[in-house]
């Protein structure tokens, strides 16, 4: 809808619903008055602009997302075998705890060996098929992103985002088709941490000044790559390891918010090479 409008010559304004402001004792809502209060929003200039990525962008981006979807379908389906395999009584010759890829396919070779009804066989094989197949979409899913990276559109960036620690080629063209360029959209880096998601949340009134939970703003798969960079990054920059360990003491070794403390500044180092169309230095301090 929205380029459809921009092809007929209506300047559009994509905000997101949640950040609409009302009287917090209103308590009614419908179509007109909804009308009425982002009219209102808009005379005021009361409002927040959502980034709109071209259909290109928006068309490549499709794939890293069919990605997730298919990961999350390979995590249900494991699941699914797990429970079914421990209701069965199954599960003796394999060890507690979280299973590997491996132990899945030991599993499936050993299917025939075991002594099962031709009904629990069936249901176990078709289980086990469904896994298999998405195994392998997930792997031509991974080709057609590594081709993807290697386009001219996005091969500076992907290049620039691989020269920060932790940041792989997955990691990377994942990155630039939800980010972009980021030419100009962000002037502040607190305006980048926000849209990230990974700033705290404020409760303070007058002299009270409480800090709360970080705000999960934005694409929460975002915030889970930047955080699983940021274990490998405090291996490899000295600058990002004294951050850990400064946060981690101030707050009595807890070392969950320390790792979203090193996410946060390394997602503010990608905006600045993203930015600046600079690679990343190593043990570079503010």
């Amino acid at each position: 809808m929205h380029d459809k409008l921009l092809v007929d010559g209506w300047k559009c304004v994509v905000t997101p619903p949640h950040t609409v402001t009302q009287e917090k004792c209103l308590q009614l809502k419908n179509d007109r008055l909804d009308c009425r209060r982002l009219a209102k929003n808009l005379e005021n200039n009361d409002y927040r602009k959502c980034r709109v990525p071209d259909q290109e962008r928006r068309e490549d981006r499709q794939l890293s997302r069919t990605y997730c979807q298919v990961q999350k379908d390979i995590v249900r389906v494991c699941n699914r075998i797990r429970r079914m395999v421990e209701f069965h009584g199954l599960d003796e010759q394999f060890p507690p705890g979280r299973w590997t890829r491996t132990l899945y396919l030991k599993l499936g070779t050993m299917l025939a060996e075991l002594n099962l009804s031709s009904s629990l066989f069936y249901s176990l094989q078709t289980t086990f098929n469904e896994l298999h197949m998405l195994w392998e979409m997930k792997k031509n899913v991974m080709k057609h992103l590594m081709a993807l990276a290697q386009k001219e559109r996005y091969k500076e960036t992907v290049n620039l985002l691989k020269s920060a620690p932790g940041i792989g080629n997955l990691t990377a063209i994942r990155l630039a088709l939800e980010w972009g360029e980021l030419n100009g959209d962000f002037t502040r880096k607190q305006d980048f941490a926000s849209f990230v998601g990974l700033i705290p949340s404020d409760y303070s009134t007058g002299a009270q000044d409480h800090k709360g939970h970080i705000t999960k703003q934005g694409n929460r798969a975002v915030r889970a790559w930047l955080i699983e960079s940021a274990w490998v990054a405090i291996r490899k920059d000295p600058a990002l390891l004294d951050k850990y360990q400064i946060v981690c003491h101030n707050n009595s070794g807890m070392k969950k918010k320390a790792i979203v403390a090193v996410a946060r500044k390394l997602a503010l180092r990608l905006r600045a090479i993203l930015t600046t169309r600079q690679p990343y230095v190593i043990g570079k301090l503010e």
